[in-house]
């Protein structure tokens, strides 16, 4: 209703079907992630709960622009006889079977209930003999308070930091960093004190920075508790950690500082039989090893020099040079100690790898073809056969084509006129 210039209905809600107009209660809210532009208003018929997102035109007043709707539970469940939000993300529903629902404010998803008949809530009756709960409540930021006939009681909703804070407190830290996570991708229920929009740089950077000191403060704790431990069940343990370490720092676009920091943080004393290979290993190898999947299909395209280097110096020893240079073809070139990389490559005959490196990092397509045909000419003499001579050739029909090789593709950087030219 509008009460300038002139009293006026500028908007009204219908009903729900079939639901009773006194078991209508309502609240205006704030702003939230679902609706950062316009306040919403949210009505409660029955156990049914609507968010309506209210607009405000000059010319129309009040107009409803977007709605969503669930219920609190099945039919049978106790109406709702007061609706309050508590910040931007939670809404407080009181039933009127004395239970307090905390809803998520987004999905509109139960999030926790709590039953408050032992407080003994003040109520009005009138003389019709309906009752009216809206004496007992009131809220003041993210703090509801309840007046019952013996106290005064109250209770806060959690934000986002407290929550996942109070998870490693009490030692659950995967718990806790997948809590944490869950906001990050903007999946996590009750962001409560989280800058809006939820998914805004500002907000994932202040997600990220909590993230990376639960990942410092886990690593440490477990290296301490490894030292203590010995027996079986380690190996689940190690490649779990460093699966989450892995996992959470691609995650979070921290790979070039924090993930280094994470790998020197990790143990080397204490060694794990590996459970694809069977070899010993030390959970900073084991970590080593859980880049593989992600350096393969391109998710990480680029190590900081001392895991790279410690990358290719574990696979070298375990005999998996193939891998490195599949891993190579997929990384970006800056990231690679070249000289490590071109020894690496000469002395165990990854060509496809060597020609990446020259003709994407230098974009010298001759020093390659040198180093093959000198192979080449090696592998004849001493009378051994080889399939060096057909990739030669095929590397040769590449460059004249103007592709790259080995994938054939030619990338936007890529200069076929200077690869012609030197062929």
């Amino acid at each position: 209703i509008s009460l300038h210039p002139k009293t006026r209905v500028v908007f009204r809600l219908p009903s729900a079907t079939n639901a009773p107009a006194s078991a209508s209660v309502g609240d205006f809210g704030p702003r939230t992630a679902w609706s950062p532009h316009a306040p919403l208003l949210a009505v409660a018929h029955g156990s049914q709960v609507s968010l309506t997102s209210i607009a405000c035109d000059d010319v129309s007043g009040l107009v409803p622009v977007a709605e969503r709707q669930a219920s609190l539970g099945p039919p049978t469940t106790a109406a709702v006889v007061e609706l309050r939000f508590l910040s931007s993300s939670v809404l407080l529903a009181l039933t009127s079977n004395l239970t307090i629902v905390f809803v998520d404010a987004h999905s509109l998803a139960p999030l926790e209930t709590i039953s408050v008949v032992s407080l003994d809530l003040a109520f009005e009756t009138a003389p019709d003999g309906a009752v009216s709960y809206a004496p007992c409540l009131a809220v003041s930021g993210r703090t509801a308070f309840l007046l019952g006939m013996g106290g005064l009681y109250k209770a806060a909703v959690l934000t986002w930091a407290e929550r996942v804070q109070g998870l490693a407190q009490r030692g659950k830290f995967v718990s806790a960093l997948r809590l944490a996570t869950a906001f990050y991708r903007g999946t996590g229920a009750a962001a409560v004190g989280l800058p809006l929009p939820h998914d805004s740089p500002q907000a994932k950077a202040t997600i990220a920075k909590l993230i990376a000191e639960l990942l410092v403060a886990y690593v440490e704790l477990f290296n301490a508790a490894l030292a203590a431990e010995a027996g079986a069940g380690l190996e689940t343990k190690v490649s779990a950690l460093t699966s989450l370490v892995v996992e959470t720092c691609v995650l979070i676009r921290a790979t070039d500082k924090l993930l280094p920091q994470l790998y020197e943080a990790c143990c080397t004393e204490a060694l794990v039989r590996d459970l694809e290979s069977g070899e010993l290993l030390s959970p900073r190898e084991t970590l080593l090893q859980t880049l593989e999947p992600y350096l393969l299909d391109g998710r990480l395209r680029s190590l900081a020099p001392v895991l790279m280097h410690d990358f290719v110096e574990l696979y070298a020893k375990l005999g998996k040079l193939q891998i490195v240079s599949r891993c190579i073809l997929n990384m970006a070139l800056p990231s690679l100690d070249f000289h490590q990389v071109v020894t690496l490559c000469r002395s165990a005959g990854l060509w496809e790898a060597l020609i990446y490196v020259f003709t994407a990092g230098l974009g010298d397509y001759l020093a390659p073809l040198d180093d093959m045909f000198r192979a080449w000419l090696a592998a004849q003499s001493r009378g051994s056969e080889s399939d060096l001579g057909y990739k030669l050739l095929l590397y040769i029909s590449y460059t004249l084509q103007g592709r790259a090789f080995p994938t054939g593709a030619i990338p936007d950087d890529h200069d076929p006129v200077r690869g012609k030219l030197s062929m």
